[in-house]
């Protein structure tokens, strides 16, 4: 009973021209393994921590990847539009460089960073980030 109607809630919302509200804190579930968080660390040291700085502050060459600055960027845009970013135009002496997977694992790496659960889920498909808001958890 509770499922149909949150169903015909958002309906109704849609249908007058509403757009549902999205929680602010990161989505419970996760959508990336531990492994793949670690992949992407071990990426990150190879291909990104020259720039950035090794532990993803503000490094020599490119802004930080956690912390104030990162969420100043990131918060509230989908975790896809940074998918993107990474994929398009890192590293910045090769860009476009990055195969699907390992900037999947960067993400998996970044997102892990910044307070977002591993689980048991693997993240196979940029698609599954269009659904992430990047927003720091409230405290």
């Amino acid at each position: 009973m509770r499922r149909r109607r949150a169903r015909c809630s958002t309906w109704l919302a849609c249908a007058l021209g509403v757009t549902p509200v999205m929680s602010a804190e990161p989505i419970a579930a996760s959508f990336f393994t531990a492994e793949q968080s670690s992949t992407g660390q071990q990426l990150y040291d190879q291909k990104c921590g020259g720039c950035h700085a090794p532990d993803l502050g503000e490094g020599s060459h490119g802004p930080a990847l956690r912390g104030d600055h990162f969420w100043a960027t990131w918060g509230d845009k989908s975790a896809r539009e940074l998918y993107g970013r990474i994929l398009s135009t890192m590293p910045s002496g090769d860009p476009g460089s990055l195969s699907q997977r390992q900037v999947l694992a960067l993400m998996a790496f970044i997102l892990a960073t910044n307070g977002y659960p591993a689980g048991a889920t693997l993240l196979e498909s940029p698609a599954q980030l269009d659904a992430v808001k990047i927003s720091k958890a409230k405290p």
